[in-house]
């Protein structure tokens, strides 16, 4: 999945978003290479999903620069840069409830240009969607709909997976299973942006981590400085 020019998978610079007229994301920039996990981070209504939103373009917004692996998708409409290599799974663990597991996939088979996942290797990689295949997706657990979002945006052969609020109403042990399966993804070269609420998973697995207060970048460095006590308490203390 690494690029050939040797871009970022992901470049984001003087990003801003906004709904009506009301602004709540102000000049935010970050990058996120092959291989490497990025987790935004910050208080509710600090404009993390905003944020994720804008690059998507499902949330009204201008950039300086919006680069997928070194490709310029800012004047893009949002299924276009879907297909430029842009994959989100919104928060929720959306899935369609009345098709299968296996129609769900179905549904964005082939979608990316890149060489990637197909249907057998999503099962491959989530053997329960296997087993559930002739589920419906109304049918699943919160975890195996995580799974199964996250599947279908694999399948779509993503250069960028995004994912707000991966952990969202998860039991302790499928959030930890959810966070192991990030990393491999990472791992095997993927480049992954996340938002979370739960900063502890987010940091243990994240390589870099951004903190977004009121709209704007506040703070960036390695995961490993951002879980300092007093990172977490100035950026995320009520």
């Amino acid at each position: 999945m690494g690029a050939s020019n040797g871009a970022a998978a992901l470049e984001v610079t003087g990003l801003e978003a906004f709904y009506g007229k009301s602004q709540v994301v102000f000049g935010v920039g970050f990058s996120v290479n092959h291989g490497e996990i990025v987790t935004l981070l910050g208080r509710n209504g600090a404009g993390k999903t905003s944020t994720l939103g804008a690059i998507t373009g499902v949330v009204t917004s201008k950039a300086t620069g919006l680069r997928v692996d070194g490709h310029d998708v800012r004047h893009l409409p949002s299924f276009k840069r879907s297909r430029s290599g842009i994959a989100m799974v919104p928060s929720g663990s959306r899935a369609f409830p009345n098709l299968t597991v296996h129609e769900n996939l179905s549904m964005v088979r082939g979608q990316g240009s890149r060489e990637g996942w197909g249907i057998d290797d999503a099962y491959d990689f989530f053997p329960k969607l296997g087993e559930l295949k002739d589920s419906q997706g109304g049918q699943l657990s919160g975890g195996e709909r995580q799974m199964l979002a996250i599947a279908r945006a694999m399948v779509a052969r993503p250069t960028v997976l995004m994912l707000d609020e991966p952990s969202e109403g998860l039991a302790p042990l499928i959030v930890a299973h959810i966070g192991k399966l990030l990393r491999q993804l990472a791992n095997d070269g993927l480049a992954v942006l996340l938002t979370e609420q739960n900063h502890r998973l987010a940091l243990a697995i994240a390589d870099r981590a951004c903190f977004i207060e009121k709209g704007e970048i506040a703070w960036s460095g390695s995961a490993k400085d951002a879980r300092s006590d007093e990172v977490i308490h100035r950026y995320l203390a009520v």
